[in-house]
């Protein structure tokens, strides 16, 4: 039973890894009209879904990252904006945007933290923000990923029931 359970585990993660191989470069051919930065984005959020299939790390809410948070993004009117991580996996962020809703960090493979938070926009949707945190020597932290949303209107039904990336945020820790 053992024996058989990690032979499947391992012939998973070998499919697994050859998929995430393989597919940027379907996708390469397919989409090479998208700008590079959202070709890079949906690089990060597929590295991202291969990370949570071989392990799923457990949510944690660590207290070196909470604290106000710095951030830019690509979002037409969400282009500069702050979110404040709070204990408990509570968030708040600048009234222009919206509200904050929660936040949560996952360990990555190599050890650094994968941040998630959640902003509801002023219709109340959820505005999730993914991305990785590192260390910096300037700023003490940095992280840097994708903005997903609620895909457009019109969208078929399968679609309307998953995120889209909306586009890119970068930001770093205030100390």
């Amino acid at each position: 039973g053992h024996i058989l359970w990690t032979g499947l585990r391992v012939e998973l993660t070998m499919l697994l890894v050859a998929l995430v191989l393989l597919v940027p470069m379907a996708e390469a051919m397919r989409c090479s009209n998208r700008p590079a930065s959202l070709r890079a984005a949906a690089r990060v959020s597929r590295l991202s879904l291969f990370e949570a299939m071989v392990d799923k790390p457990a949510v944690e809410h660590p207290e070196a990252l909470l604290g106000p948070w710095e951030l830019r993004s690509t979002l037409s009117g969400m282009d500069s904006t702050w979110v404040d991580l709070h204990e408990g996996g509570t968030c708040s962020c600048g009234s222009r945007v919206g509200k904050g809703r929660s936040w949560g960090a996952t360990t990555k493979l190599n050890g650094s933290w994968r941040l998630n938070f959640v902003l509801l926009d002023k219709l109340g949707r959820p505005i999730t923000y993914e991305g990785d945190v590192s260390d910096d020597e300037v700023r003490s932290m940095v992280v840097a990923g994708v903005v997903l949303g609620p895909p457009k209107r019109g969208a078929g039904a399968q679609k309307s029931s998953q995120h889209v990336i909306m586009g890119e945020f970068s930001g770093y820790k205030l100390e």
